[in-house]
């Protein structure tokens, strides 16, 4: 709380290092001490962080006594001793409990991470508050520290994992809560590549499959149905060039169409098939 300490009706300087008491219902909540000597007619401010006890009433009556010690007693001589004293009824306003938003569900973008934009959840906040901040820890929302300082490009640590959000008004403030996951989304394979050394489209790059779906398996077929190709997340994507089979393998393959089977080893995924065309 912010204070001031004014020396009136007074004959004398107030001295520093006065003590300062502060009590709810009457039990004493903090201490502190005047910094400088307030003249006859001076003042100070200062502000101090008060802890209210969990059994305390709620409102209850916030008493700050000057030339207090904390037992009643003082230090400084005076005629007067009944206007060091001032209260206020405080009630307080209660944290609501902690709240649970939609989870934010993205595709992988490589061993398990992606790009979120948290401030997606703002559509779920059903208030007007001045300030919404995002932080990986409920004690850190709670005190308002280290919050992350770039929502709208967050990157996950973890799948599943914990944000956790401030939602602050000029009054008080509440906590909520939601779930990051990543999620494998199906690969995109193209129907064609051209492996001619020209930099483009020179292999059959699947997007979405490394990284993501780490124990894929890809089989590469002729027209014929010979198996001219295998693949998997420790072999480069194929280029044309045969792995498999006695007659092709080391061999760089014709124009045509070709027949792939990708096995993603994902339990939520059937193997996808299809075509795919060499062209030169």
């Amino acid at each position: 709380i912010d204070y001031m300490i004014s020396n009136t009706n007074s004959t004398a300087a107030l001295p520093a290092n006065t003590p300062i008491a502060f009590y709810a219902d009457s039990i004493l909540i903090g201490q502190s001490l005047t910094s400088t000597e307030i003249e006859i007619g001076g003042s100070e401010s200062a502000s101090i962080s008060l802890e209210i006890p969990e059994d305390i009433n709620n409102p209850f009556i916030l008493e700050i006594i000057v030339d207090d010690d904390g037992s009643g007693n003082g230090i400084v001589a005076e005629i007067n001793e009944i206007n060091n004293m001032i209260s206020e009824n405080i009630e307080l306003q209660l944290i609501p409990p902690i709240r649970s938003l939609p989870r934010l569900i993205s595709c992988d973008e490589g061993f398990n991470s992606t790009i979120f934009d948290l401030t997606e959840q703002y559509v779920n906040i059903q208030s007007e508050p001045e300030t919404i901040t995002f932080y990986l820890s409920e004690e850190d929302a709670e005190l308002g520290l280290d919050p992350i300082n770039f929502p709208m490009n967050y990157e996950n640590i973890s799948s599943p994992q914990d944000i956790f959000v401030r939602i602050s008004n000029n009054l008080c403030f509440e906590t909520a809560v939601f779930e990051l996951l990543v999620e494998n989304c199906p690969p995109r394979v193209p129907e064609g590549f051209s492996p001619n050394d020209d930099g483009i489209n020179d292999s059959f790059f699947i997007d979405g499959l490394r990284d993501i779906f780490e124990n894929y398996e890809l089989f590469i077929y002729n027209r014929y149905g010979t198996l001219i190709y295998h693949g998997n997340n420790s072999i480069p994507d194929w280029n044309g060039t045969a792995n498999k089979g006695l007659n092709n393998k080391g061999k760089s393959l014709p124009v045509g169409t070709y027949f792939y089977v990708l096995n993603l080893n994902d339990p939520d995924f059937r193997p996808l098939k299809g075509w795919v065309y060499l062209n030169k």
